[in-house]
């Protein structure tokens, strides 16, 4: 990949598992940065009109959601019918695009 691609990370959201997803998100977005990817960190609870307004700026969207509306798959369908068409996520089994993991 690319390091000057512009990555969004989304983190936090609306399931129990809130919490958790804010660290995983924060996680990844350090990582990304310390490779020289430009990053932006959005939460879907409370900016998603930000998130949907900067989608020409994003290439790939990471999800760091966990719990119902991230790990399902809801949120990822969603995107892709809102113009977002690059996801790549962690699975027990690599990383892929999303296409092939959505719901875990």
């Amino acid at each position: 990949m690319k390091k000057n691609l512009t990555v969004a990370v989304l983190a936090g959201g609306t399931s129990a598992e809130r919490g958790v997803s804010r660290i995983s998100g924060a996680a990844v977005a350090q990582a990304l940065q310390k490779k020289g990817f430009r990053v932006l960190t959005f939460d879907p609870k409370n900016q998603l009109p930000k998130f949907i307004a900067a989608r020409n700026e994003i290439d790939v969207v990471f999800p760091a959601l966990h719990g119902r509306g991230g790990e399902d798959g809801d949120f990822l369908y969603a995107c892709s019918h809102g113009g977002f068409h690059s996801f790549f996520v962690w699975h027990q089994n690599g990383i892929g695009h999303a296409g092939f993991f959505v719901d875990r």
